[in-house]
């Protein structure tokens, strides 16, 4: 989202972008994440400054809603052709006595490749390297752990006991998404915020 929105402003005064993006498109989190995701905040205060937010559903949507949403600002303001899908960045090198950087990239499957730019700006989001923490003893856990954007379908948490830990977005969707069909749904949290 971070990305898209700097690439609109530098498209509109002219200046020449590349973006890179390791998955097929646009959206990050909003593009595949777990059950039942959606806006927490109204949607007002999470649009684009020069792009309304028409919904469908009110002031909360859910996540598919918020995908399309970023995925025709990218389209209506023609960032898509300034996008390489399916590409990772594996490394920034600055270029010597000089201004700029030499961008080391891969494609799916191609060689890596470099190419030189004046400036770069990182936009990898938040939520990009998913951390699941470990414990003493966690071998010994029966049950079945899991970082929140793997947890896609309700059904896996069906008539089970369900202990969330976290205590932001993340955390209280998924908490409320297994409580409509685990035995119990429990969130643990060091501080209430």
């Amino acid at each position: 989202v971070a990305g898209l929105q700097v690439a609109e402003q530098l498209l509109d005064v002219g200046m020449d972008c590349v973006l890179f993006e390791k998955a097929d498109d646009v959206g990050g989190v909003w593009r595949s994440n777990y059950v039942d995701f959606g806006l927490q905040v109204p949607k007002e205060l999470y649009e684009f400054a020069s792009y309304p937010f028409l919904s469908e559903h009110g002031s909360f949507p859910r996540g598919p809603e918020v995908q399309n949403y970023i995925s025709n600002f990218a389209r209506d303001k023609g960032i898509y052709e300034h996008i390489r899908f399916n590409t990772t960045v594996v490394g920034m090198v600055p270029k010597p006595d000089e201004r700029g950087w030499t961008v080391q990239f891969q494609r799916s499957g191609e060689a890596v490749q470099e190419q030189e730019f004046d400036f770069v700006v990182v936009s990898t989001g938040m939520y990009g390297t998913p951390f699941t923490p470990t414990y003493p003893d966690s071998e010994l856990f029966e049950g079945k752990m899991m970082h929140a954007e793997s947890f896609k379908q309700k059904d896996i948490a069906a008539g089970k006991k369900v202990v969330v830990v976290g205590g932001g977005k993340s955390a209280i969707d998924c908490v409320v998404a297994a409580s409509d069909v685990a035995e119990s749904s429990t969130l643990l949290f060091r501080e209430v915020h």
